[in-house]
């Protein structure tokens, strides 16, 4: 296609590849001079619209309201002086502002809210005062009306759990009067219509502070007002929670800003702006994890809290459900770590996974049995024993009771943990596959590892002439005193040569190989004749890597080895192979392999130990006492608890009241203001087909008595109340000039007096989960929907007002729903939202974001698919907001990448690259677990000992701190900080060129597969 007006003097051509590609990456970028010749070319870009390398398309469709530090940008003051309206509030800013303004020259006109007479109080319910107000300020051309500055929100009561008058009378101070003043203001003519400031005091919670729900309503008026009004150019500046002599002073350099920026958050010294961004991928993992608290008597297990980031492994409480038949259940003592774990942390190997979503980590224990299930015999509640076992990161687990033996006598808990996978393996490969005999030779890759190590005892044991590899001269010394001759280096193809030197040419019987690549073809190539090549690694296999065949014709076996599915197919077969070692073990012919413990609280660092490799033998996590500190249960969908769905009857609450079924609810008590349609008692009757108690209860969830009362009846007769759902809406869409209090009041009722109801009356029951259905309007803002948007962010503000008391909240600021909901009846809503960038939201893919939300245990997150360099330019007030988002100079909510990005663009050029080298050391330091100081600008990272595993995780750490796609085989071949700090710099600035091509717009004409924008 080509995006052409002749009168440009510059082109730009992108190549991209063909249809359907999922990632449509950029190949070619060149810009062209009118006569057709090329100033500059870009290669290798990927369009950041699209989501992110290893992120889901669920995570692609969520969004957070972040707020960063940003230095005030001041321009000179006019030198005309001008008036200013105050709305001043009863705790003096106002009045402090108007000293400073008239100590350089300009007018201020102070008005309180009130009842008195007009000039100095107005009443806020009155919109005819503001025009009384207004009506003689504009008049004087020696003083023209420069700004409006409202206050009145910082005089809104406190929060009152007895009612709502307080927030009747919030809302009146607050989103009523300034739609009164802003009807006032578009009756002023254009030329003197003044900027408006909206003020709040401790609104939103930074620094520690802040969250005051009678201001909540500000942030989402404001939003629609700019979208409305941009002759406004309404700007909020919320002010800290408590009043400092200060404030004034802060304010009037606000008034001066020059960096036009709509939402602005002022903390002691600090100033920040707001930004929308996504969700948190910091290694921290208190994001997904939640407070955590002393596990006392609970069970608990690791779990992953963001794959990819071995930091966020977390402990978190568990249900400890009966065995089943055959089962047992096992109080772990300690628990092997393999591999594999730390391949399924990472994210770079499925594995299985619970119905809930919780990835097994763990594979092996040994501990004592704590209760038995029907039918199992030869196990009895005190045994100690061993086990290949899912999920033995854990006090307790589960497990086939044909998988569980008797402990080894003589050996700790520590010891037997480490044998059943290792041995297993090496059994079932050795032995079972390979059938080793005596005087064969046997190669044994990574020998000096738990697998490798009980190789190695088997074939000493059996009798065969042992050739041993390891990574490090440490691991291979080890093996030597064992008493293993030929031992070589793993990370080096020199072993094929060395055996074929040592053995005269005949190579080897047996190759027990976890290499990959090369390696392979190197070990086939070193069999004899009937030589068998046993393979336990994965990785080749996974990849489907080509394997050439001339090598069999000397009549070679390849046999491929995996634990995993014969536990889960043949479990008779594996314990029964167990229990042969275990007699192996008692009668002293095998003995453990050495083993380091470190405590289930540490699981990270254990991981990470692993995956640098570093260690001999096994690695063994062990659960700790009452004090461990452990996160809360995962938010779950409880058989025996009771649902309550505000808005229940409509299609939303109907879609959400099948899904906890699907999820094993069985109690549902359905909130409405009018008997069921004939669609709702249709979906009724469905449920209570499936088993499903259904409730329809016909009350207004405004009417606090009301809602009281159902609750109590609800206490009563039904099982605890488990979770909550405020879906309850109703719509008086109309433009700011058109609202008054009865509108906004309206709308406010069942949104938010409804979820401050709910809240007030359900904070002694057992909840799992308190979710608020808010919108993408409280936070984008919405043309006709300043209401809407008010109350919606009264929501989002309750969320965190929650989560700080300890108490459950997620407020979800939903985008249109495509099937069901209010904007699924609003014809030609979806086509205009798709007009604007903003996709409508499936049922199916929004049930299942509400489930990874629910799991992830966070507070406030937008939900919508959304291409925002085509909604900023639909919405330019927003722009700023959606800055971050729509250039792709920071995907991340962190508050260190945006530094390092803005430290960057603002530095001089020759300050740039030790800038960025000084951050690539401390994220390496991080990634390799080694202090800032050890490291070097110019060392290979390959020489530090990064490896694949380290190599991946700092790859997802700097792109999503940076929005840089890195190469992953470059980390891997040796690149040093320095050269990695000069690439990227280029990269980084040629991503601005880039950024600004692919937001330029211009009038399309279908020609063929190029495309030329303006520039």
């Amino acid at each position: 296609r080509h995006f052409a007006r002749p009168e440009e003097r510059l082109w730009c051509h992108v190549r991209m590849r063909p249809a359907g590609d999922p990632k449509h990456l950029i190949t070619d970028f060149q810009i062209f001079d009118a006569a057709g010749h090329p100033v500059a070319e870009i290669q290798g870009f990927q369009e950041r619209r699209l989501p992110r390398e290893g992120q889901s398309p669920t995570e692609a469709w969520l969004w957070e309201l972040a707020w960063r530090p940003k230095a005030l940008e001041t321009a000179p003051v006019a030198s005309a002086p001008g008036a200013w309206l105050i709305l001043a509030d009863r705790h003096g800013i106002g009045q402090r502002v108007a000293r400073l303004l008239e100590a350089r020259g300009d007018r201020a006109i102070l008005a309180y809210a009130g009842t008195g007479s007009a000039g100095t109080t107005v009443d806020p319910l009155r919109p005819e005062a503001f025009q009384e107000l207004l009506a003689p300020i504009p008049s004087d051309p020696r003083l023209p009306l420069r700004g409006v500055i409202h206050l009145w929100s910082c005089d809104a009561p406190e929060a009152d759990e007895a009612g709502t008058d307080w927030m009747r009378k919030a809302v009146e101070l607050g989103a009523t009067s300034t739609l009164s003043l802003v009807q006032a203001l578009a009756r002023l003519p254009g030329s003197s219509r003044p900027r408006l400031w909206l003020v709040t005091r401790g609104s939103e919670t930074l620094e520690g502070s802040g969250g005051a729900l009678s201001q909540a309503t500000v942030p989402g008026l404001v939003r629609t007002l700019a979208h409305e009004h941009p002759d406004l150019r309404c700007k909020w500046i919320d002010l800290g929670a408590e009043a400092g002599p200060d404030d004034a002073a802060a304010l009037l350099k606000e008034l001066e800003a020059s960096d036009d920026e709509g939402q602005v958050a002022l903390r002691s010294a600090q100033r920040y702006v707001a930004r929308l961004t996504r969700p948190p991928v910091q290694a921290d993992s208190a994001a997904y994890e939640g407070p955590k608290d002393r596990a006392g008597s609970r069970p608990y297990r690791l779990e992953i809290g963001r794959s990819g980031i071995l930091e966020s492994l977390v402990l978190r409480e568990m249900a400890l459900p009966e065995p089943g038949p055959g089962q047992v259940r096992i109080e772990v003592r300690a628990a092997g770590l393999n591999f594999k774990d730390v391949l399924l942390a990472m994210g770079m190997l499925e594995g299985m996974v619970e119905a809930q979503g919780t990835v097994q980590l763990g594979g092996e224990c040994a501990g004592v049995v704590s209760a038995v299930g029907l039918g199992v015999a030869g196990l009895r509640v005190g045994d100690e024993v061993m086990a290949v076992a899912p999920f033995s990161f854990s006090t307790h687990c589960t497990v086939d009771a044909g998988l569980v033996v008797a402990k080894p006598r003589g050996l700790s808990f520590e010891e037997a943990a480490g044998l059943p996978v290792a041995f297993l393996t090496a059994y079932y490969a050795l032995e079972r596959m390979a059938r080793l005999e005596p005087g064969e030779r046997v190669l044994i890759h990574a020998a000096s590892g738990g697998t490798g190590l009980a190789a190695v005892q088997l074939a000493q044991r059996i009798g065969a002439e042992i050739f041993a590899t390891a990574g490090s001269e440490e691991k291979r010394e080890f093996l030597r005193s064992l008493g293993i001759q030929h031992v070589m280096d793993s990370r080096s193809l020199d072993f094929a040569e060395e055996i074929r030197r040592i053995t005269g040419g005949k190579g080897v019987d047996v190759v027990l190989n976890s290499l990959t690549g090369e390696a392979i073809t190197q070990g086939i190539s070193l069999l004899a004749p009937y030589g068998r090549f046993v393979e336990i690694g994965k990785r080749d296999i996974r990849e489907n890597a080509s394997l050439g065949l001339a090598e069999f014709n000397r009549s070679l076996s390849y046999l491929a080895v995996d634990l995993a599915p014969m536990v889960r197919e043949r479990p008779a077969v594996a314990g029964a192979m167990l229990n042969e070692l275990r007699v192996r073990f008692e009668d002293g012919r095998l003995k453990p392999p050495p083993f380091e413990t470190y405590p289930l609280s540490r699981a990270a660092d254990a991981f990470h130990h692993m995956a640098r490799a570093r260690h001999i033998g096994k690695i063994i996590l062990t659960p700790e006492g009452a004090e461990t500190r452990i996160a809360p249960q995962r938010e779950a969908v409880r058989g025996e608890g009771t649902y309550l769905l505000t808005g229940g009857l409509g299609g939303l609450g109907l879609a959400f009241a099948r899904w906890l079924v699907d999820q094993g609810a069985r109690h549902l008590v359905l909130m409405g203001r009018s008997e069921p349609s004939a669609t709702a008692r249709a979906m009724l009757e469905e449920l209570e087909r499936r088993g499903a108690h259904v409730r329809v209860a016909r009350v207004d969830v405004s009417q606090r008595e009301a809602l009281s009362a159902l609750l109590e009846d609800v206490r009563r007769t039904l099982p605890p109340l488990r979770g909550v759902i405020h879906a309850a809406a109703v719509l008086d869409d109309a433009i700011a000039v058109n609202l008054n209090g009865e509108r906004v009041a309206r709308v406010m009722a069942p949104k938010a007096e409804g979820a401050w109801h709910l809240h007030c009356l359900t904070q002694q029951d057992p909840l799992d989960f308190f979710v608020l259905f808010s919108s993408m309007a409280s936070v984008l803002g919405s043309l006709g929907q300043a209401n809407y948007a008010a109350a919606n962010a009264f929501l989002d503000a309750l969320a965190h007002h929650r989560r700080s008391r300890g108490l459950p909240a997620l407020s979800i600021n939903w985008g249109a729903w495509e099937e069901v909901g209010m904007a699924a009846v609003r014809e030609g809503l979806t086509a205009r939202l798709g007009s604007h960038g903003m996709g409508a939201l499936p049922t199916d893919k929004s049930l299942e974001i509400f489930g990874h939300l629910l799991a992830r245990g966070m507070t406030q997150t937008g939900v919508v698919p959304v291409d925002w360099d085509l909604w900023s330019k639909a919405y330019p007030a927003g722009a700023r907001l959606v800055s971050e988002v729509s250039t792709g100079t920071s995907a991340s909510v962190q508050a260190a990448p945006a530094a390092v990005l803005d430290r960057l663009r603002s530095a001089a050029p020759a300050e740039r690259l030790p800038i960025l080298e000084q951050h690539l050391v401390e994220q390496v330091a991080r990634t390799l677990r080694i202090a800032a100081e050890e490291l070097r600008v110019d060392q290979p990272l390959n020489r530090l000992g990064l490896d694949s595993l380290m190599g991946m995780e700092l790859k997802r750490r700097l792109e999503g701190e940076l929005s840089v796609e890195i190469s992953f085989a470059q980390l891997l071949k040796g690149v040093s900080v320095g050269e990695l700090a000069r690439q990227l710099l280029e990269r980084l600035s040629a991503q601005d060129v880039l950024d600004s091509v692919l937001r330029t717009s211009a009038e399309p004409s279908e020609k063929d597969d190029w495309e030329v924008v303006q520039l």
